[in-house]
């Protein structure tokens, strides 16, 4: 199936019929443009709770003071949805934020079970100041994979700090330490503000020390609330990106997310199996805590969008 995209407007789908057609109706200047090919969704990405015990300086989401807790019936409608999506394949259900442990163990484990019996893995991605025994315990009883949002080493996590101003790293990096100890594979995510050569080789080194088995890096951009003035040569990012690959080429300690993407391609590509016409796009939905349904970017639902029509009424 393919969705009809417009560059000036979004038309964010019901989350209980995302490809099933039952999403609202679209203008006919909308219908008459380009048809956008669209994978059917590996994953999809729910906000459990706005709120988030940090107050990072380069955070994108407005309501992270606020506690907006998603409801069971909320999360029971995009398991309808998953479903289908799951048949021959497992669906990545990644909770995001807010931060996601936030939501507390109990109210965070019924949402998890509104996906009993489906083929689905459960993340979250959370920024670990909260992980304590506790906390790991849980998440391996459950078979959660965990991935934390830390920007490398202590120098490079000032942006990171709590409501009070104070550096998060300290207890970031306890949580991480927590989760490796007790066998977890973590995952991260580092937000890169200076996309240098060496704010590369230390990055790597620095994720390689904490225990890192995989890294995405998002290169810092103005988005959602975050208007801080952000610009990058080409020069500059691209010799970033060739600095961060010398040291995966030679110990490969750390797993590279964009590069694994890449290959991925150029893999597909040399052995025959890519497609003649345009690739799928994942549309990778995002799930706000009220219901409402952005498309490719999760920092889109840092913006003001309105409440989806689900197929069945839901209390948020």
């Amino acid at each position: 199936m393919t969705f009809q995209l417009s560059g000036q407007r979004s038309y964010p789908p019901d989350p209980t019929g995302l490809l099933r057609g039952k999403g609202p109706a679209v203008p006919q200047q909308v219908r008459d443009s380009e048809p956008v090919p669209v994978a059917t969704p590996s994953s999809v990405i729910l906000q459990p709770t706005t709120l988030c015990n940090l107050d990072c300086r380069h955070c994108y989401l407005l309501h992270r003071k606020e506690n907006q807790s998603m409801s069971p019936a909320v999360a029971r409608a995009v398991a309808e949805s998953v479903r289908s999506w799951s048949q021959g394949r497992p669906v990545d259900i990644v909770w995001h934020g807010g931060e996601p442990l936030a939501t507390g163990r109990e109210r965070l484990g019924v949402l998890f079970d509104q996906f009993a019996g489906l083929d689905v893995v459960h993340s979250v991605q959370t920024n670990a100041v909260l992980i304590d025994d506790a906390w790991s315990a849980w998440l391996a009883e459950r078979g959660v994979r965990v991935g934390v949002t830390v920007d490398g080493a202590e120098q490079d996590n000032a942006a990171r700090v709590d409501r009070g101003g104070r550096p998060a790293f300290p207890r970031i990096e306890r949580g991480i330490r927590r989760l490796v100890a007790d066998g977890h594979d973590v995952s991260m995510i580092a937000v890169v503000s200076d996309p240098t050569p060496e704010r590369a080789r230390w990055l790597y080194e620095s994720v390689a020390e904490l225990g890192a088995r995989w890294l995405g890096v998002n290169i810092e951009e103005r988005e959602g609330v975050n208007e801080r003035r952000i610009a990058h040569e080409f020069g500059q990012v691209r010799a970033f990106w060739s600095a961060l690959i010398e040291p995966w080429s030679s110990d490969s300690r750390v797993e590279l997310r964009d590069l694994e993407r890449v290959l991925s391609y150029v893999g597909g590509v040399l052995d025959g199996c890519a497609t003649d016409g345009p690739p799928g796009i994942d549309p990778l939905p995002t799930v706000a805590w009220n219901g409402a349904v952005t498309l490719i970017s999760p920092e889109l639902a840092a913006l003001s969008v309105r409440r989806v029509r689900m197929r069945q009424r839901v209390g948020a």
